[in-house]
């Protein structure tokens, strides 16, 4: 077994069939592991110090990732905010031994961002030391069930909302439009028409709104453009009174469909736009029963749990070349930790005399309390 490393941006297209073979092989094919997902953040994200890491047994090759160096012997998985999960498509987690041991330099440590604990390899097979902290909370809706018999089980309290907006959009307005574009001309259009709806709200008075002039706009208008080749990317559109009020990316696989983004028109937010767009989606999807699963990958709130069936915890996994690099880097995060928290007390005990100085100056000089000298 041998690993060897690739500058990842030039060098990936080069091995995305390989990729994608491991990648059907381990995970069936997931979305977001797909080269059509990972050439795009690559090309329009990637700094240029990425890593291409493969590892070859007998010649064949028997692992893929991709990682950056972020500091002294320090690596982290590519990840940027765009990919809700990243990859490990490797079959057997002990080879990560090697690989710590491989990297350039002395690598010390390699933090898996966002893993989702369903598509990847069983880490505690590693002989190495590792952490395991939450990321986020996720959500899905789990395949194999009618739309008639999901929404009968969603809360009494949803089901009235949703019949409520809908009522409103009615009578106001009339009936909701709803619409999906699949095909692969229709990508860029659909990406322009989102950013409209993102930049017209507060993300657009942030700078963080899609457009197609951006990158986050070309790199989702290319990652669609390449899934709808194979009929697996949907632009799903709400219309109220002819007018674009929510839109829905989605990526697919034979086994479940991946909502990328969703925005709406905030000026028509009395209708709760982005939530009867998933209510048509959903109805859409499990019109007959389900064989693809509903992914949502966000960090839910409660209210979007009310939609799901099931939920799991994406997660950050930290693994350490020896227990005693481990044990200092524990110690080290306490220690710092407890810095961070004393400084923060007393920023606070300064603010408060602040406060209480500020306050005592501005009574009357007969309710000042009197200066005492002591000699």
């Amino acid at each position: 077994m041998t690993w060897e490393f690739h500058p990842a941006k030039a060098n990936f297209s080069t091995y995305a069939e390989e990729w994608d073979r491991l990648n059907v092989q381990l995970f069936d094919g997931h979305p977001f592991f797909d080269s059509r997902f990972v050439g795009p953040l690559l090309d329009h994200f990637a700094s240029g110090k990425e890593q291409l890491c493969i590892c070859r047994t007998n010649g064949v090759i028997s692992g893929v990732l991709i990682l950056e160096q972020v500091g002294f012997g320090r690596w982290v998985s590519f990840r940027p905010s765009q990919a809700q999960v990243t990859s490990i498509l490797i079959s057997d987690a002990s080879t990560l031994s090697e690989l710590l041991a491989a990297l350039p330099g002395f690598a010390w440590t390699i933090e898996f961002l966002a893993i989702d604990p369903r598509y990847s390899p069983d880490l505690s097979r590693s002989a190495l030391a590792r952490t395991v902290s939450s990321h986020v909370r996720t959500i899905a809706i789990e395949r194999g069930i009618s739309f008639s018999d999901y929404w009968n089980r969603r809360s009494k309290n949803l089901r009235a909302n949703i019949r409520r907006y809908l009522n409103r959009a009615k009578r106001e307005a009339g009936l909701p439009e709803f619409s999906i574009r699949a095909n692969s001309e229709d990508m860029t259009s659909g990406v322009r028409r989102f950013g409209e709806l993102e930049s017209a709200g507060w993300k657009g008075a942030a700078g963080t709104a899609v457009a197609i002039e951006n990158k986050q706009g070309a790199f989702y208008a290319d990652v669609l453009s390449r899934f709808a080749l194979t009929n697996q990317a949907e632009i799903c559109e709400l219309s109220i009174g002819n007018q674009l009020a929510a839109s829905r990316l989605l990526i697919s696989n034979r086994q479940m469909i991946v909502i990328l983004k969703t925005a709406y028109s905030e000026s028509l937010a009395r209708f709760a736009p982005s939530r009867l767009l998933l209510y048509r989606l959903l109805e859409d999807c499990l019109a007959s029963q389900s064989t693809k699963a509903i992914e949502f990958y966000t960090n839910a709130t409660i209210e979007q749990a009310e939609w799901s069936t099931s939920d799991s915890m994406i997660q950050n996994i930290q693994v350490f070349k020896s227990n005693f690099i481990e044990a200092g880097h524990r110690f080290l995060r306490l220690i710092l930790g407890a810095l961070r928290e004393s400084t923060r007390r007393s920023k606070a005990s300064e603010v408060s005399r602040a406060a209480a100085a500020s306050s005592d100056s501005e009574l009357p000089p007969k309710l000042r309390l009197p200066r005492v000298t002591h000699y």
